[in-house]
């Protein structure tokens, strides 16, 4: 056999081996390592979502709270304040709240009210009865404990998910009972 040829014999035996051995001890490592940074991206992700999750869900909460604790809210509400919703609830206000619906019930769990609104858009819209049926199922969850005035989650409308904060309204006169019991605000 020819120089040459022994040469390239012996190169492509290494060039065998050194691939055996990338392929049996550094690609599992490598592999792992990239595993090990995909996992720690996934779970930052996931807890940036629940932090996002957490914030809407407390700046609904919020907006719920100080909503339902407006006496005209509750006037509104018993039929005793009939321009509340032209004063009120206006394209600015859904905007500037950054709200896709709002639903008003009185004490017995009937919606009195709801408007959708497409914040893309910029438009005011009748909501759809998946999105009011979604949020009127939470209702009687909210009601069933005397002790929860307010209540926030998640509820699935259709093929997504909606964040949806309750309040029981609360009157600033302690003497007058306020017959609407719950506001409702939607993401």
């Amino acid at each position: 056999m020819r120089i040459r040829a022994q040469v390239v014999l012996a190169m492509c035996a290494v060039a065998v081996i050194v691939s055996g051995v990338l392929i049996v001890i550094v690609a599992p490592r490598v592999r792992s390592a990239f595993d090990d940074v995909e996992q720690r991206i996934v779970s930052r992700d996931v807890e940036l979502a629940r932090n996002l999750l957490s914030s809407e869900t407390s700046a609904l909460e919020s907006t719920a709270h100080d909503w339902a604790a407006w006496d005209e809210t509750a006037e509104f509400v018993n039929g005793q304040h009939p321009t509340y919703v032209a004063e009120n609830l206006g394209a600015d206000t859904m905007i500037n709240l950054r709200l896709t619906l709002i639903a008003l019930y009185d004490v017995a769990g009937n919606l009195v009210y709801a408007e959708a609104f497409d914040l893309d858009a910029q438009t005011q819209e009748e909501p759809s009865a998946e999105a009011v049926a979604a949020v009127t199922a939470v209702v009687p969850l909210a009601r069933s404990v005397d002790d929860v005035i307010s209540t926030a989650g998640l509820v699935t409308v259709g093929d997504r998910l909606a964040i949806v904060a309750m309040h029981r309204f609360s009157a600033t006169n302690a003497n007058r009972r306020c017959t609407g019991r719950w506001f409702s605000r939607g993401r």
